[in-house]
């Protein structure tokens, strides 16, 4: 049986390698934590569905309902001076949704993304984020689908959409990546009952997203 590969669209130029996805330990209830530092911001006192902006992530998007407490992960040193402009610096923010074992989402950001070389990121290193993303969660890729959009401010992006599969279990991950100027954005959702990508409010949380405050 071949394995399913993560492939760049036509749109998103350059030819990469083919990337070969192998399963992880198996999916989490929670994403491992790739950053060193963590804050848990109280963002409502309510357990419905509710919009919020990141400062750290400069994003707003519509968190699913049991998303009340947002965690937040940046690197322990933040860059200084003229370091804001040639260090990777990485924003995520995730929930794990109460009341709903096993399930969550997550907004990962890196500003100024690059490559193991210290190059700037391209198209290629957000399909190498997202492979890695979905070898996290132990999961074997089952979809993918490239997608054009525009923000309401105007920026436009190209990216990939891929579902990914429990290996053992029904455990379903949604992933999506795109690439704006030299930033790269990873979106992604998991809930150990699978049925993600059919879920109502993860496709409200991914239609949702956008650059900016306003």
């Amino acid at each position: 049986m071949t394995k399913k590969t993560l492939k760049l669209p036509v749109l998103f130029m350059a030819l990469v390698p083919v990337l070969f996805l192998g399963a992880g330990p198996g999916l989490a209830q929670e994403p491992p934590n790739p950053f060193t530092g963590e804050g848990d911001n109280p963002v409502t006192p309510k357990e419905e569905a509710h919009t919020s902006y990141s400062i750290d992530g400069n994003f707003r998007v519509t968190w699913p309902s049991g998303c009340s407490r947002l965690k937040t992960r940046t690197p322990s040193e933040e860059p200084s001076g003229d370091e804001v402009f040639t260090v990777e610096y990485p924003v995520a923010v995730h929930c794990t949704r109460s009341g709903k074992e096993g399930a969550g989402c997550m907004v990962a950001v890196i500003f100024n993304g690059q490559t193991a070389d210290g190059e700037q990121a391209g198209p290629d290193e957000v399909v190498a984020r997202m492979e890695k993303k979905l070898q996290e969660y132990g999961a074997k890729l089952m979809q993918q689908k490239p997608f054009q959009l525009t923000f309401d401010n105007g920026v436009k992006a190209e990216g990939l959409d891929a579902l990914g599969a429990q290996v053992s279990g029904a455990g379903e991950v949604w992933v999506r990546g795109f690439l704006v100027a030299n930033d790269i954005y990873i979106l992604s959702a998991w809930d150990l009952q699978g049925g993600v990508a059919r879920n109502p409010d993860y496709i409200t949380f991914f239609n949702s997203f956008q650059l900016g405050e306003k």
